[in-house]
């Protein structure tokens, strides 16, 4: 990539280390102008870690089943039911174009399923439909991602 150097440079030595270190690549923010290959950098990214890419438009994120939907869509390869590493993984680029208009709902709920691997699960849509996955719970109920 012409005139990405610098960038594709920090992200291969982080690449590198996450590989060497059998883990997946630090949440990573790219930030530039519209044009400036953003997304094909994500691909390369996606490409060179092994795992596929998961392209989700911000609107898309609204509920927590908005992202065990996402969740679903993981390579979870290399990883128990509790997100403990297991063996070799194939982590999966979630690429978010224009994060920026990621509704604040869909914010705290990526946040908490990116740092503690759980999906939380308000009452309402508990109760929805007991057999989707999330189950009946109490308010606040912390799922485990599947």
């Amino acid at each position: 990539m012409i005139g990405n150097q610098n960038t594709l440079l920090q992200l291969n030595v982080a690449m590198l280390s996450a590989r060497k270190e059998k883990r997946s690549l630090p949440h990573t923010l790219l930030n530039g102008a519209a044009g400036c290959g953003k997304t094909t950098t994500a691909k390369i990214v996606a490409g060179k870690t092994g795992g596929g890419i998961l392209q989700v438009a911000p609107e898309s994120i609204k509920t927590s089943k908005d992202i065990l939907r996402i969740t679903k869509q993981l390579d979870r390869r290399g990883y128990d039911d509790y997100g403990n590493k297991v063996g070799d993984i194939y982590p999966t680029v979630l690429f978010i174009d224009e994060i920026h208009r990621l509704p604040i709902t869909g914010q705290e709920h990526l946040g908490i399923v990116m740092e503690e691997w759980k999906i939380p699960v308000p009452e309402k849509e508990a109760k929805i439909n007991p057999h989707d996955g999330m189950g009946t719970s109490r308010k606040g109920r912390m799922d485990n991602c599947p």
